[in-house]
């Protein structure tokens, strides 16, 4: 994630430094988008993993309180 992060940062440096009337800003635009669609999904997956990671500590700990 730190690195797509620091991708997405550098991107948007470059775009801010760029024409908006040319193709490459179109370009680093669709690099961003594409960029950021990664940074969300992988965001969404470890959350998922950090969810599932709590429940079975929760249930470890349940398990060894006897309950």
């Amino acid at each position: 994630l730190n690195t797509l992060s620091l991708q997405i940062d550098n991107l948007k440096v470059q775009i801010d430094n760029t024409n908006p009337h040319s193709q490459e800003y179109s370009q680093l635009v669709d690099q961003y988008n594409q960029l950021v669609v990664q940074y969300n999904n992988l965001v969404q997956a470890t959350k998922a993993l950090i969810n599932q990671y709590n429940n079975q500590v929760n249930a470890f700990n349940a398990c060894v309180a006897g309950q």
